[in-house]
């Protein structure tokens, strides 16, 4: 999640910058919108986003195997991890990590609440996309 704008902060979704650098070292690989577009049409998704206003919030697919983890000490590393990892992915996993810090008071239950939600309805675009992608 990112926001673009000054004053009145808009908050979208954007693919991750490091995707341009994976593509020069596997030139087979395609970046899709898809997940990006999907969740950037979700109007409900928007306005949980626009009240709780998460101060970070992430949807990641798993690129790394985990043996490598203790070796990545730079971007350098990281994509040629991930290279690594798509020349035999072992699984697909999703991660979706979420930053806020919650406030004791009256709009506490509703926040509580209103994240929870903002993460499955992730989730549900998460296994629909997969399942469409799987098919093709």
């Amino acid at each position: 999640l990112m926001y673009q704008g000054l004053l009145r902060r808009r908050p979208f979704f954007d693919n991750r910058k490091e995707l341009n650098d994976l593509r020069q070292v596997i030139s087979s690989i395609t970046i899709s919108n898809i997940l990006v577009d999907t969740l950037n049409n979700d109007t409900r998704l928007f306005e949980l986003i626009k009240n709780i206003r998460p101060s970070e919030l992430n949807v990641i697919l798993k690129s790394i195997h985990e043996e490598f983890l203790p070796f990545i000490i730079s971007k350098e590393y990281l994509i040629k991890a991930e290279a690594k990892f798509y020349e035999d992915p072992s699984e697909i996993t999703w991660y979706i990590t979420m930053t806020h810090m919650l406030m004791r008071g009256p709009r506490f239950k509703k926040t509580v609440r209103g994240i929870f939600e903002i993460l499955e309805i992730i989730a549900k675009h998460l296994r629909e996309v997969t399942e469409s992608v799987s098919r093709q």
